[in-house]
């Protein structure tokens, strides 16, 4: 289990969510718009933005709140597909429209990222 895990959106469902992940000995790197919620997590490092926390990740995992700020996070200025590597996969488990995600994932897959 020595996968890279960069988790995006430690809010109110997120922190949990990688406070199990850091507690299992996962090698994590979080990134969140508040960084003091990101530096809460014991163990894991934080990223300055998004393609600094995707870099060389094998996994990226989301939990940000709306469609937008996924399209943001994902894909604008220092978003995280600019860091990710071929062969990476996302897990998308924000709250975005079907719609959107499918987008994304066509996006990804362009890409050769799962």
């Amino acid at each position: 289990m020595s996968e890279r895990i960069a988790f995006l959106g430690i809010g109110l469902m997120g922190a949990p969510m990688a406070e199990r992940l850091a507690a299992a000995g996962r090698d994590l790197i979080l990134w969140n718009r508040t960084h003091a919620k990101a530096e809460a997590i014991a163990s894991a490092r934080v990223a300055a933005t998004p393609t600094e926390a995707a870099a060389d990740a094998d996994v990226l995992i989301t939990m940000l709140e709306t469609g937008p700020v996924v399209e943001a996070v994902l894909f604008g200025p220092d978003g995280a597909t600019a860091g990710l590597k071929r062969g990476a996969l996302v897990i998308d488990m924000s709250s975005s429209p079907p719609p959107l995600a499918r987008d994304h994932a066509q996006r990804f897959a362009a890409r050769d990222i799962g």
